[in-house]
């Protein structure tokens, strides 16, 4: 009996059991009094690969809308920032009570599923914490903003990236909102190996490429390594990226 596998072509319209990572080529926020932070931190013994112990991901989300951020982002200039340790002490959302069971929490917009507000706290080992909101909305950062639109950072899953802000008491605004190319962090599905923000069937090659080059890109299944589990973990990440509307 022949089985057939049907894939879809969509950008990041997905369910929430999709995880996002940062595109390698396009991973930076600009903090004004900071300098650079790259969310696909490079692995200093692969120059040419991801991190794979400190990459940062973004959910999945459980059926109310909720998950955590996990991983570490990096900054020259600040060293390494914690974003959580993806194990919350309710399984669902970091409490951010104190320093126990901090991090930033991912919650799906009610009325806007595509978009996913970013909350709680970061935390810089040399800059102290780092406030992801909820922010007043009267709140204006003295920074510029791509388009009018809220300080609350949060992803964007039509645009496939980071928008909004955060704010540090020792360095100010950190900007995900900047225009230029290069200069704010697109986001991808897990799946997305080939890394063109969107989920399609050439994706599948890519893993291939990956896996057969030991490149973390193939680790599906994020336990830091790559083996053949990660095919099967990759069909389940593709198929949770082209759910649309779940």
């Amino acid at each position: 009996m022949k089985h057939l596998i049907t894939f879809a072509v969509v950008t990041l319209a997905a369910s929430s059991h999709a995880q996002f990572v940062a595109v390698s080529t396009n991973p930076y926020a600009w903090a004004e009094n900071a300098g650079w932070i790259s969310f696909a931190p490079i692995d200093a013994a692969t120059p040419n690969d991801i991190d794979a112990t400190r990459q940062p991901f973004f959910g999945p989300l459980n059926a109310n809308g909720e998950g955590v951020a996990s991983g570490f982002a990096w900054a020259e200039n600040l060293g390494w920032i914690n974003l959580g340790d993806g194990a919350p002490a309710d399984g669902v959302q970091y409490a951010n009570a104190d320093a126990s069971d901090f991090g930033v929490n991912i919650t799906e917009q009610q009325f806007d599923p595509s978009v996913r507000n970013l909350t709680g706290f970061a935390w810089s080992e040399n800059a102290g914490w780092i406030n992801f909101g909820p922010f007043d909305p009267s709140v204006t950062p003295a920074v510029g903003l791509c388009q009018p639109g809220p300080v609350q950072a949060r992803i964007e899953l039509s645009s496939s990236r980071l928008r909004g802000f955060a704010w540090a008491e020792n360095f100010g605004w950190i900007n995900f909102d900047a225009c230029d190319a290069g200069q704010f962090v697109f986001v991808r599905c897990l799946a997305d190996v080939n890394e063109d923000t969107q989920t399609t069937p050439a994706d599948f090659n890519a893993w291939i490429q990956a896996f057969n080059t030991g490149s973390i890109r193939a680790d599906q299944n994020r336990d830091g390594l790559v083996t053949p589990a990660d095919f099967n973990a990759w069909i389940v990440n593709y198929n949770a990226c082209t759910s649309i509307g779940s």
